[in-house]
């Protein structure tokens, strides 16, 4: 049973990540609306979703291993005088992922105690959904300059500031990042690669805080085949979800994703109002 569980919260992590509608909202309400009451939850709740963000950076680290060597290869040279063109704006890159960083940890630890009370109350959850929904249209809607391929200081800062507030269930983080560069005229496709780069600060920070939490004495084999489980389907998933969602920024379909938000944020809302 509970190597099913961990297929299905895999499988909903994996994709509900990269895909523009709240990974932390869809667990959160699918552990709270089925599984709250199962005592592997009750015991490894913060593990579980330390290893399902595990899985997350995996996959980032994947997708993204060429963007992320030439950032390596940039650092080995940094004291270099004689620095390629592609190195120096490897190293800027660096400069902006590390300065959108800052607001993201701020606000992240800010909203810290705040969000506890999201997580058993779908209602919430819903209402960040709705809000993810309408953040994703404006892309659409608004009249736009002519996209910009650079990245500039306050694009990354504004952008960690809402991967900040992306820390709510209910907000997606990469609907709502990549949205923000969009409306700060970013081309698509840097507004995408920026989005998940800036995430690996991120995620990896949170997964390490998160893991001194846990009591590893707790954990038994059976245990721990569960939580391999998991991180192999949230992997697998979480490949695919980013790939359909590289497809999806570049054919500027990520407002499509606004209707699925509103449809769950509004049947959340009617789930804790009927119980």
């Amino acid at each position: 049973m509970l190597i099913i569980i961990a297929v299905i919260l895999g499988i909903v992590q994996g994709l509900t990540e990269f895909l523009p509608v709240s990974s932390s909202g869809h667990l959160a309400a699918i552990q709270s609306l089925f599984f709250k009451n199962l005592d592997f939850f009750k015991n490894f709740d913060i593990a579980f979703d330390v290893a399902l963000h595990f899985a997350t950076l995996i996959v980032i680290c994947i997708f993204f291993r060429k963007r992320i060597g030439k950032l390596i290869k940039s650092l080995v040279r940094i004291f270099s005088k004689e620095k390629t063109e592609e190195e120096a704006s490897s190293l800027k890159l660096i400069g902006f992922i590390l300065l959108g960083s800052i607001p993201t940890a701020l606000i992240g630890f800010g909203l810290k105690h705040f969000i506890e009370g999201f997580m058993d109350n779908i209602t919430y959850i819903g209402i960040a959904l709705l809000m993810t929904g309408i953040l994703m249209l404006l892309p659409d809607r608004l009249k736009k300059e002519e996209p910009r391929f650079k990245l500039g200081l306050w694009d990354a800062l504004i952008i960690g500031v809402v991967q900040g507030i992306a820390v709510i269930p209910g907000i997606s983080r990469s609907g709502s990042t990549i949205s923000t560069g969009l409306l700060r005229n970013l081309e698509k496709e840097t507004a995408f690669e920026f989005s998940f780069l800036l995430s690996i600060p991120a995620i990896a920070g949170a997964t390490l805080l998160s893991a001194l939490d846990i009591d590893l004495s707790l954990l038994t084999g059976e245990y721990i085949s569960v939580f391999i489980t998991g991180i192999i389907t949230g992997i697998v998933f979480g490949y695919i979800g980013v790939a359909v969602l590289a497809r999806i920024v570049k054919k500027n379909k990520l407002s499509y994703f606004s209707y699925y938000c509103f449809g769950l944020g509004l049947v959340l809302i009617i789930l804790n109002v009927m119980k």
